[in-house]
């Protein structure tokens, strides 16, 4: 053995777009009914949606449940353009 830690196993289980099941959920950000930010093992997601609600949630198991119509998973990188043009627009409207 090589002492190397494994990373801990993230996985996605989505039933017919209105139940979300997740693992290797870290925290949970701000949540409204239409977005839900997440910190998870492979990096930060977004959950967009209708009707969302965390129905189950228990970080010391990393497992996150999510009901309403689920209508995007986005992964992101806090370095991507895309978010840093966001920010710029957001300061640019203050």
């Amino acid at each position: 053995m090589d002492g190397a830690v494994k990373p801990k196993e993230h996985q996605l289980h989505l039933t017919n777009r209105q139940k979300l099941a997740l693992s290797g959920i870290t925290s949970v950000g701000a949540f409204d009914e239409t977005e839900i930010l997440l910190d998870s093992t492979m990096g930060k997601m977004i959950l967009k949606g209708t009707e969302l609600h965390i129905t189950q949630l228990n970080l010391d198991n990393e497992s996150l449940v999510v009901e309403g119509t689920i209508k995007a998973i986005i992964y992101t990188d806090e370095n991507s353009k895309g978010i840093k043009g966001k920010r710029l627009l957001d300061k640019i409207l203050r």
